[in-house]
């Protein structure tokens, strides 16, 4: 008679391969009639497997079937629903007495079903289904040592174990996964976060280095164990099985902040046109040929900082420049008679083949000032030692820096918010200039300026100076602004680069800015 079915199981488990959880009693021995098979079940205490994969064996006493072809076949699934897993009707060699199935990637505190049959010809001569909870701590199977400094400062060092038996670990891989928010790997996923491959040695250790690190900061590091040949979404998303499946407890370790020497030269003579601070920096814990060096500077913050934004207008409330090598730095398009706050800065790219802004440490100098001269402008009429004389205000100002009034080529006056005033009346002795006249006075440009909020060009010549501002009230009123020539078939425009010209409209409205003859003309 059949005393007992047992099944036996071998479990691979945290750092050693266990053939079984019990071993047969005295009560295990096994009898037959003659008439069946049996099969020897030997099952954990509780059924609890202990580690992310498990090999399950069958093993059959076949002394009472002679003659006859045995099938067996199995079937392993999450029991509240999943993947099947299944071997069908595979033949017992001659002699052959067990059977194995492996299965991996088992989810923690979480219950599957296996069932294991025989059958001879059409009869089934043996069924056995049972219940295993998988419970095992997953950080025995990915264990992560302590980092240490690696050969420069952006580098770390990490040694780690992964305890998965030889037979197991061309069904994963092996990650040491790193990020400076500890959520992303509390979330496991990976593909938002670094990571290193490791390639294990037989006993399953492995050592990497963590390169391109951001200086100055906490980094987050564990050991992951993922499903072999699955790809990254690149979408954005994180495919489930992309993620980690077993992850080792997450450490930190803080790379050290850049080490910046700043030299700054003695300032020239101050103007509002612009001039050279000459600047260097070396760094002693990174590679110079990774640095940029600048100046940051603000009229109105007491500690100028360099925004993320990298191309930022001029006329911004701070102004930056930066250059890709040591030397001289130019600092311009300045405003008159106002204090300003600069100092020095290096922005440290990790990695010279990443573009993105958060790949730059930046480290600043110390914070200086230097003030720019006013300007000495007469309002009347202004002697350069050119062909005419130049008004030093526009028509309908009473400011070298005012725009004044706009008018039609019929004459008709509008101020700057487009209301109308008095028709144009040109003085006595005054007319406007020609396009030649324009032309001589851009030849006497020295610089792009800000005065008194108004952003214009300065002219300067002979001692004398005369500032024409750009002009437009509005940069969306594209027929207001500018000046006209003496045909009123041009347009003069003011900016950053001179003088230059544009086509009219019927109804353009155009600032004046007079001329006079010299007597002895």
């Amino acid at each position: 008679m059949i005393t007992k079915n047992h099944l036996h199981i071998s479990l691979y488990a945290a750092i050693a391969v266990s053939a079984a959880f019990s071993s047969c009693s005295s009560d295990d021995d096994i009898s037959s009639d003659g008439n069946k098979t049996d099969i020897v079940i030997i099952s954990p205490a509780d059924s609890i497997i202990t580690a992310p994969f498990v090999t399950i064996t069958n093993k059959y006493d076949l002394s009472g079937i002679k003659d006859k072809e045995i099938s067996y076949s199995t079937e392993w699934y999450p029991l509240k629903g999943g993947f099947i897993e299944k071997t069908s009707n595979k033949k017992l060699k001659a002699g052959e007495t067990s059977s194995s199935s492996t299965y991996n990637y088992l989810e923690n505190d979480k219950q599957y079903k296996y069932i294991t049959t025989l059958t001879s010809g059409n009869e089934q001569i043996f069924y056995k289904s049972l219940i295993y909870r998988v419970k095992f701590n997953e950080k025995d199977f990915a264990i992560t040592g302590n980092a240490e400094r690696g050969d420069e400062d952006s580098i770390v060092k990490v040694s780690c174990k992964f305890n998965v038996p030889k037979e197991y670990r061309d069904k994963y891989e092996f990650y040491i996964c790193y990020s400076t928010e500890p959520d992303m790997l509390n979330k496991r996923m990976k593909s938002m976060s670094g990571e290193v491959k490791c390639e294990l040695d037989d006993n399953g250790y492995a050592t990497v280095d963590v390169k391109n690190l951001r200086l100055g900061h906490t980094y987050y590091y564990q050991a992951m164990i993922q499903r072999a040949g699955y790809a990254p979404d690149y979408s954005g998303w994180v495919d489930p099985y992309f993620e980690g499946l077993y992850c080792g407890e997450i450490k930190n370790t803080s790379t050290p902040d850049l080490k910046v020497n700043f030299t700054v030269g003695d300032l020239p003579k101050i103007n509002y046109k612009g001039f050279i601070i000459p600047i260097s920096a070396t760094t002693s814990n990174g590679k110079n040929d990774r640095i940029q060096v600048g100046v940051c500077y603000s009229a109105t913050n007491k500690e100028p900082t360099l925004e993320k934004d990298e191309y930022r207008d001029y006329d911004d409330e701070e102004g930056r420049k930066e250059i890709d090598e040591f030397g001289e730095w130019e600092i311009n398009h300045l405003s008159t008679n106002t204090v300003y706050y600069y100092r020095p800065y290096v922005k440290y790219k990790y990695d010279e083949y990443d573009s993105h802004l958060d790949a730059y440490r930046i480290v600043y100098g110390d914070v200086k000032t230097f003030k720019t001269p006013a300007l000495n402008l007469a309002k009347g009429e202004v002697d350069l030692g050119l062909s005419v004389n130049w008004a030093g205000c526009n028509v309908g100002s009473t400011s070298p820096d005012g725009y004044g009034n706009y008018f039609t080529k019929n004459g008709e006056g509008y101020d700057e918010n487009g209301d109308n005033v008095a028709d144009l009346t040109i003085p006595e002795g005054w007319r406007l200039p020609t396009d030649k006249e324009w032309e001589e006075l851009e030849s006497k440009i020295v610089g792009y300026i800000c005065h008194n909020s108004k952003w214009g060009l300065l002219i300067e010549n002979e001692g004398k100076q005369l500032f024409v501002p750009e002009n437009r009230p509005s940069a969306d009123d594209k027929s207001t602004g500018g000046y006209w020539a003496s045909n009123y078939s041009d347009a003069i425009g003011c900016g950053e680069n001179g003088f230059y010209r544009y086509s009219i409209k019927k109804d353009d409205k155009r600032g004046i800015r007079l001329v006079k003859d010299k007597k002895d003309k």
